[in-house]
């Protein structure tokens, strides 16, 4: 899951929260990528809720997949593949796609920034769900 997706999913957004009712039975995973996104975005936040710890007691329930070696090398390759086609997107979404491409997950966003990148099977709730 991306960092995009678990933001709306932590502000109780309809879609995120559909997707999920809709897949009782399936297996999430967070890479520590997008934790420490979410992790650095609550320790600049003002809002009364928005802590470290409050992250971890609501997400208790994904799995959380670490940086790999052959996490990295995927993140490279994508890099490169991008760089070549002449297109960027941000260092930390190459990470996690390579992530979510290394372990042959789908990817859970709700952002455009994967478009573009090959081999990996990106999930848009918000235009599954958005009315």
């Amino acid at each position: 899951m991306d960092t995009s997706f678990l933001i709306d999913y932590l502000q109780g957004r309809d879609h995120a929260l559909t997707f999920l009712e809709e897949r009782p039975n399936a297996e999430y995973g967070v890479p520590t990528l997008a934790l420490w996104e979410l992790y650095a975005g609550a320790e600049r936040s003002d809002k009364k809720g928005d802590s470290i710890a409050a992250i971890d007691d609501s997400l208790d329930w994904i799995d959380v997949i670490g940086f790999s070696r052959s996490a990295a090398q995927e993140g490279a390759r994508i890099r490169a593949r991008l760089f070549d086609q002449g297109t960027q997107i941000n260092a930390v979404d190459v990470l996690i796609a390579g992530v979510a491409r290394d372990s042959g997950a789908d990817l859970v966003a709700m952002d455009r920034d994967f478009d573009n990148v090959d081999r990996l099977n990106v999930l848009y709730p918000n235009d599954l769900y958005s009315k």
